[in-house]
């Protein structure tokens, strides 16, 4: 599994994050929410290995990150970073391909380039193998790299070694339809055996494709449970200071936040 420890960190005079517990299991996806400046992305950057935390420790596999193999944890572990816009005239399944760089030693580039193509179809993508990067939208751009990341951590049904998918806002420049489709993707790579640990904004979408759900507020964790457990009045009046209706979906039955509108 993926475990969070006690992670606290401190920049400068800040305290960004403050005793942060979680895990996150192979089969499932932990979604994490909250406002602006909570610390999600430091918490990110943390469970990557970018930054140390000031105290704490991540675990993969019952293994403390820093005493994994660089490369044999990069074959386990893919992260999409927030920001992955680019504008160099890489083309596409180039990109892609990237993701298979970890594995170079053991895979071959026919194999690697299939699995690109494979990866980019899903991610709705293999049309635009042959584009570069600087034409394409920042949607496009954004879904591409989603390939990246899938085609790093691609197993075949023979290998059961776990798998981790780190995301940060990973639909934030798509449209509805993508954004929904990239979750159940998503969704997909959880029930298939993966750990997937994703950021998100909008509440009601964390609800419906998430098993659990984690709720930062300065630095600290305010609520962490499954939606219907997180996803409260009271958690949105403490994290938002907003007041929200909570209903359930009326098709999955999932909760849903309705917050009325501000009248100036």
């Amino acid at each position: 599994m993926l475990k969070a420890e006690n992670i606290s960190v401190r920049i400068g005079a800040k305290q960004v994050l403050r005793a942060v517990d979680f895990c996150v299991q192979p089969g499932e996806m932990l979604a994490v929410l909250g406002p602006n400046g909570a610390g999600k992305s430091t918490l990110m950057r943390v469970l990557s290995g970018d930054i140390p935390p000031t105290e704490g420790k991540t675990f993969y596999d019952g293994r403390e990150i820093y005493a994994w193999d660089r490369k044999e944890l990069a074959c386990r572990r893919a992260v999409l970073s927030q920001f992955t816009e680019m504008h160099m005239p890489f083309r596409a399944v180039e990109i892609v391909m990237m993701g298979r760089a970890p594995h170079s030693r053991n895979s071959s580039f026919a194999n690697d380039h299939r699995i690109a193509m494979e990866v980019m179809e899903q991610a709705d993508v293999a049309h635009l193998s042959e584009r570069t990067m600087d034409t394409l939208s920042g949607g496009e751009q954004q879904r591409v790299h989603w390939a990246r990341v899938s085609a790093q951590i691609w197993r075949p049904p023979s290998d059961k070694a776990s798998r981790y998918l780190l995301l940060d806002e990973p639909i934030s420049s798509l449209d509805i339809a993508h954004q929904h489709s990239a979750l159940a993707l998503a969704r997909k790579m959880a029930d298939d055996g993966m750990a997937v640990f994703i950021i998100l904004h909008d509440l009601n979408i964390a609800a419906q494709y998430a098993d659990h759900l984690l709720f930062l507020k300065n630095g600290r964790s305010i609520a962490y449970g499954t939606p219907r457990e997180v996803l409260t009045s009271e958690t949105l009046r403490k994290g938002f200071e907003i007041d929200a209706i909570i209903k359930n979906h009326p098709v999955d039955g999932t909760p849903s936040a309705f917050i009325p509108r501000k009248r100036p």
